[in-house]
C-alpha cells in the first residue's frame, strides 16, 4: 500500500511539473512537490485513522502549526537580508519557544 501511495505521488508530481513549470519556472517544481507531499501525507493520515482508529491530529497540532506559521511569516517579512536576517530569525524563534515553553513541555511529556 505504501508503494501504491508513493506511485500516486510520483504521478501527481510529474503531471503538476508539466503544468506548473512553464508558468512558474523553478517555483513550479517546488509547488508541485509541495502538493504531492501534502497529498501523500493526507493519504497516510487517512490510512492511520482507518486501520487503527487513531486521530493523527489534535488541537495541539493545530496550535503548533499556526504558531510555527506565524513565526515563519514574521521571519520571512524581516526587512533585512543576509547574516542579520539569520540572527534576527534565530532570536525570534528562541523568543517564541520561551513564550510557549510550558505548552511545549506538556506536548513532549505525553
Amino acid at each position: 500500500l505504501n508503494m501504491q501511495i508513493g506511485s500516486i505521488m510520483l504521478v501527481i508530481n510529474i503531471v503538476l511539473n508539466f503544468l506548473f513549470i512553464p508558468k512558474y519556472g523553478i517555483l513550479g517544481v517546488a509547488y508541485s512537490g509541495l502538493i504531492a507531499v501534502l497529498f501523500v501525507n493526507a493519504m497516510r493520515a487517512i490510512m492511520i485513522y482507518r486501520k487503527s482508529g487513531l486521530q493523527p491530529f489534535t488541537r495541539e497540532s493545530l496550535y503548533i502549526f499556526v504558531g510555527s506559521s506565524v513565526v515563519g511569516l514574521v521571519c520571512y517579512a524581516l526587512p533585512v537580508d543576509g547574516f542579520m536576517k539569520f540572527i534576527l530569525s534565530g532570536l525570534i524563534v528562541l523568543a517564541a519557544a520561551a513564550v510557549s515553553r510550558k505548552f511545549i513541555k506538556q506536548v513532549l511529556l505525553r
